[in-house]
Protein backbone atom coordinates (compact mmCIF):
# COMPACT_ATOMS: atom_id res chain seq x y z
CA UNK A 1 0.00 0.00 0.00
CA UNK A 2 1.29 3.44 -1.00
CA UNK A 3 1.55 5.96 1.82
CA UNK A 4 1.85 9.55 0.55
CA UNK A 5 4.30 11.80 2.33
CA UNK A 6 3.73 15.44 2.91
CA UNK A 7 6.38 18.11 3.15
CA UNK A 8 5.25 21.43 4.48
CA UNK A 9 6.87 24.50 2.91
CA UNK A 10 6.59 28.15 3.73
CA UNK A 11 8.05 31.31 2.26
CA UNK A 12 7.65 35.04 2.67
CA UNK A 13 8.07 37.69 0.06
CA UNK A 14 9.12 41.00 1.47
CA UNK A 15 8.22 44.03 -0.62
CA UNK A 16 9.10 47.59 0.31
CA UNK A 17 8.13 50.75 -1.50
CA UNK A 18 8.08 54.46 -0.85
CA UNK A 19 4.97 56.62 -0.86
CA UNK A 20 5.42 60.21 -1.95
CA UNK A 21 2.94 62.99 -1.23
CA UNK A 22 2.90 66.17 -3.25
CA UNK A 23 0.64 68.75 -4.82
CA UNK A 24 0.66 69.89 -8.42
CA UNK A 25 2.76 66.92 -9.50
CA UNK A 26 3.01 68.21 -13.09
CA UNK A 27 3.93 71.75 -12.15
CA UNK A 28 7.07 72.81 -14.00
CA UNK A 29 9.03 73.26 -10.77
CA UNK A 30 7.94 69.98 -9.15
CA UNK A 31 10.63 67.43 -10.00
CA UNK A 32 9.14 64.50 -8.05
CA UNK A 33 7.73 62.57 -11.02
CA UNK A 34 10.86 63.10 -13.13
CA UNK A 35 13.11 62.10 -10.23
CA UNK A 36 11.15 58.89 -9.62
CA UNK A 37 11.85 57.61 -13.13
CA UNK A 38 15.33 59.08 -13.49
CA UNK A 39 17.28 56.00 -12.43
CA UNK A 40 18.03 54.48 -15.80
CA UNK A 41 21.00 55.01 -18.09
CA UNK A 42 18.68 55.61 -21.05
CA UNK A 43 15.72 57.96 -21.00
CA UNK A 44 12.63 55.78 -20.57
CA UNK A 45 9.43 56.28 -22.54
CA UNK A 46 6.38 57.25 -20.51
CA UNK A 47 2.86 56.53 -21.76
CA UNK A 48 -0.07 58.11 -19.89
CA UNK A 49 -3.51 56.52 -19.61
CA UNK A 50 -6.08 58.90 -18.09
CA UNK A 51 -9.58 58.22 -16.77
CA UNK A 52 -12.10 60.23 -18.83
CA UNK A 53 -13.81 61.51 -15.68
CA UNK A 54 -10.52 62.82 -14.30
CA UNK A 55 -9.70 64.42 -17.67
CA UNK A 56 -13.13 66.09 -17.75
CA UNK A 57 -12.79 67.49 -14.23
CA UNK A 58 -9.19 68.61 -14.77
CA UNK A 59 -9.24 69.90 -18.32
CA UNK A 60 -5.77 71.41 -17.94
CA UNK A 61 -4.22 68.05 -17.02
CA UNK A 62 -3.29 66.95 -20.54
CA UNK A 63 -1.62 70.29 -21.26
CA UNK A 64 0.23 70.19 -17.92
CA UNK A 65 1.57 66.69 -18.65
CA UNK A 66 2.73 67.67 -22.13
CA UNK A 67 4.44 70.81 -20.81
CA UNK A 68 6.02 68.78 -18.00
CA UNK A 69 7.34 66.32 -20.58
CA UNK A 70 8.87 69.19 -22.55
CA UNK A 71 10.47 70.67 -19.43
CA UNK A 72 11.89 67.29 -18.35
CA UNK A 73 12.76 65.97 -21.83
CA UNK A 74 16.31 65.30 -20.59
CA UNK A 75 14.90 62.81 -18.04
CA UNK A 76 12.25 60.88 -19.99
CA UNK A 77 10.59 60.63 -23.38
CA UNK A 78 6.93 61.51 -23.05
CA UNK A 79 4.66 59.69 -25.47
CA UNK A 80 2.57 62.66 -26.62
CA UNK A 81 -0.32 60.32 -27.40
CA UNK A 82 -2.08 60.64 -24.03
CA UNK A 83 -4.81 57.99 -23.94
CA UNK A 84 -8.18 58.90 -22.44
CA UNK A 85 -10.26 55.88 -21.39
CA UNK A 86 -13.72 55.56 -19.85
CA UNK A 87 -13.79 55.19 -16.10
CA UNK A 88 -15.95 53.13 -13.82
CA UNK A 89 -16.50 49.42 -13.45
CA UNK A 90 -17.59 49.12 -17.08
CA UNK A 91 -13.99 49.77 -18.12
CA UNK A 92 -12.91 46.44 -16.64
CA UNK A 93 -15.35 44.52 -18.78
CA UNK A 94 -14.60 46.07 -22.15
CA UNK A 95 -12.17 44.10 -24.27
CA UNK A 96 -11.72 47.04 -26.61
CA UNK A 97 -10.33 49.15 -23.72
CA UNK A 98 -7.61 46.59 -23.03
CA UNK A 99 -6.98 46.25 -26.77
CA UNK A 100 -6.69 50.04 -27.15
CA UNK A 101 -4.07 50.16 -24.41
CA UNK A 102 -2.18 47.22 -25.93
CA UNK A 103 -2.28 48.88 -29.37
CA UNK A 104 -0.73 52.04 -27.89
CA UNK A 105 1.92 49.96 -26.11
CA UNK A 106 2.84 48.28 -29.39
CA UNK A 107 2.59 51.46 -31.47
CA UNK A 108 4.94 53.40 -29.21
CA UNK A 109 7.35 50.59 -28.42
CA UNK A 110 6.62 50.52 -24.71
CA UNK A 111 8.85 47.85 -23.22
CA UNK A 112 10.10 46.72 -19.83
CA UNK A 113 12.31 49.80 -19.63
CA UNK A 114 9.31 52.09 -20.17
CA UNK A 115 6.56 53.31 -17.89
CA UNK A 116 2.81 53.33 -18.21
CA UNK A 117 1.37 55.96 -15.90
CA UNK A 118 -2.30 55.52 -15.07
CA UNK A 119 -4.31 58.40 -13.66
CA UNK A 120 -7.82 57.68 -12.48
CA UNK A 121 -10.05 55.54 -10.39
CA UNK A 122 -9.60 51.96 -9.31
CA UNK A 123 -11.29 50.37 -12.32
CA UNK A 124 -9.04 52.23 -14.76
CA UNK A 125 -5.98 51.37 -12.68
CA UNK A 126 -7.05 47.71 -12.71
CA UNK A 127 -7.55 47.73 -16.49
CA UNK A 128 -4.20 49.42 -17.15
CA UNK A 129 -2.45 47.06 -14.75
CA UNK A 130 -4.00 44.08 -16.51
CA UNK A 131 -2.98 45.40 -19.93
CA UNK A 132 0.56 46.14 -18.72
Amino acid sequence: MYKPKKIKQEFDVKFNFDLHFTSHVFSQNNNLFANLINHQANKPKVLFIIDSEVAAKHQELKHQIIQYGKTHHHTFNLVNDLVIVPGGEVSKNQDHLINTILEKVNLHGIDRHSYITAIGGGAVLDAVGYAA
